[in-house]
Protein backbone atom coordinates (compact mmCIF):
# COMPACT_ATOMS: atom_id res chain seq x y z
CA UNK A 1 0.00 0.00 0.00
CA UNK A 2 1.15 3.38 -0.42
CA UNK A 3 1.97 6.08 2.21
CA UNK A 4 -0.66 6.37 4.26
CA UNK A 5 -2.65 9.81 3.76
CA UNK A 6 -4.68 9.69 6.76
CA UNK A 7 -3.96 8.83 10.06
CA UNK A 8 -7.08 7.43 11.70
CA UNK A 9 -6.86 6.93 15.42
CA UNK A 10 -9.34 5.09 18.21
CA UNK A 11 -8.63 4.98 21.75
CA UNK A 12 -10.41 1.46 22.26
CA UNK A 13 -10.31 -1.88 20.50
CA UNK A 14 -13.77 -1.99 20.17
CA UNK A 15 -13.74 1.47 18.03
CA UNK A 16 -10.99 -0.12 16.07
CA UNK A 17 -13.28 -2.90 15.11
CA UNK A 18 -15.80 -0.75 14.28
CA UNK A 19 -13.68 1.60 11.43
CA UNK A 20 -11.79 -1.65 9.80
CA UNK A 21 -15.76 -3.20 9.74
CA UNK A 22 -16.63 -0.22 7.87
CA UNK A 23 -14.06 -0.45 5.47
CA UNK A 24 -15.06 -4.39 4.70
CA UNK A 25 -11.39 -5.45 6.91
CA UNK A 26 -10.92 -6.88 10.19
CA UNK A 27 -8.41 -5.62 13.22
CA UNK A 28 -6.43 -7.96 13.77
CA UNK A 29 -6.44 -8.99 17.71
CA UNK A 30 -2.61 -9.36 17.98
CA UNK A 31 -2.27 -5.70 16.62
CA UNK A 32 -2.28 -1.95 16.98
CA UNK A 33 -2.45 -0.83 13.42
CA UNK A 34 -3.44 -1.80 10.33
CA UNK A 35 -3.34 0.13 6.80
CA UNK A 36 -6.72 0.78 5.12
CA UNK A 37 -7.29 1.18 1.31
CA UNK A 38 -10.46 3.93 1.63
CA UNK A 39 -12.22 6.24 -1.33
CA UNK A 40 -9.86 8.90 -0.50
CA UNK A 41 -6.55 7.40 -0.31
CA UNK A 42 -4.74 4.83 1.87
CA UNK A 43 -4.97 5.17 5.68
CA UNK A 44 -3.40 4.46 8.90
CA UNK A 45 -5.81 3.25 11.98
CA UNK A 46 -3.71 3.46 15.65
CA UNK A 47 -5.20 1.80 18.34
CA UNK A 48 -3.23 4.49 20.71
CA UNK A 49 -5.02 3.86 24.00
CA UNK A 50 -7.16 6.07 26.72
CA UNK A 51 -5.01 9.42 26.90
CA UNK A 52 -3.11 8.41 23.62
CA UNK A 53 -0.70 6.72 25.51
CA UNK A 54 0.64 5.17 22.57
CA UNK A 55 0.60 7.55 20.02
CA UNK A 56 4.24 8.73 19.19
CA UNK A 57 5.57 11.24 16.92
CA UNK A 58 6.26 7.96 14.44
CA UNK A 59 2.51 7.98 13.45
CA UNK A 60 2.77 11.15 11.64
CA UNK A 61 4.92 10.94 8.73
CA UNK A 62 5.20 13.63 5.79
CA UNK A 63 2.39 12.02 3.86
CA UNK A 64 -0.47 12.40 6.19
CA UNK A 65 -2.88 14.93 4.95
CA UNK A 66 -5.37 14.82 7.58
CA UNK A 67 -6.22 13.04 11.28
CA UNK A 68 -9.49 11.27 11.96
CA UNK A 69 -9.92 10.95 15.53
CA UNK A 70 -13.06 7.89 15.67
CA UNK A 71 -14.60 7.41 19.16
CA UNK A 72 -17.19 7.38 21.58
CA UNK A 73 -16.54 11.38 22.82
CA UNK A 74 -20.14 12.05 20.15
CA UNK A 75 -21.82 10.58 23.08
CA UNK A 76 -21.50 13.62 24.46
CA UNK A 77 -23.98 15.32 22.31
CA UNK A 78 -27.51 13.87 22.32
CA UNK A 79 -27.83 15.18 19.01
CA UNK A 80 -25.07 13.12 17.76
CA UNK A 81 -26.13 9.30 16.61
CA UNK A 82 -23.46 6.39 15.57
CA UNK A 83 -21.31 7.07 12.51
CA UNK A 84 -21.94 10.94 11.82
CA UNK A 85 -18.95 12.93 11.01
CA UNK A 86 -18.22 16.34 13.05
CA UNK A 87 -15.75 18.96 11.31
CA UNK A 88 -14.61 21.31 13.65
CA UNK A 89 -15.96 24.85 12.89
CA UNK A 90 -16.27 28.44 14.82
CA UNK A 91 -19.36 27.70 17.52
CA UNK A 92 -21.25 30.55 15.62
CA UNK A 93 -21.09 28.67 12.56
CA UNK A 94 -22.83 25.35 14.17
CA UNK A 95 -25.04 23.39 11.69
CA UNK A 96 -25.71 20.06 10.21
CA UNK A 97 -26.35 18.55 7.11
CA UNK A 98 -26.70 14.69 6.47
CA UNK A 99 -24.40 12.74 8.64
CA UNK A 100 -22.01 15.91 8.61
CA UNK A 101 -22.18 18.31 11.65
CA UNK A 102 -19.76 21.33 11.89
CA UNK A 103 -19.30 23.08 15.08
CA UNK A 104 -16.03 23.30 17.64
CA UNK A 105 -14.03 20.38 18.59
CA UNK A 106 -12.18 21.00 22.06
CA UNK A 107 -9.64 19.05 22.71
CA UNK A 108 -7.24 18.56 26.45
CA UNK A 109 -4.39 16.67 27.26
Amino acid sequence: MDDPKWLIITALRLEAKAVTQAFSARFPAQMEEIALATPQGPARLCLVGIRALRLTPGHFSPSIVGVILAGLAGGLDPRLKAGDVVIDAPADDEYRMDKYTYGTIHGCD
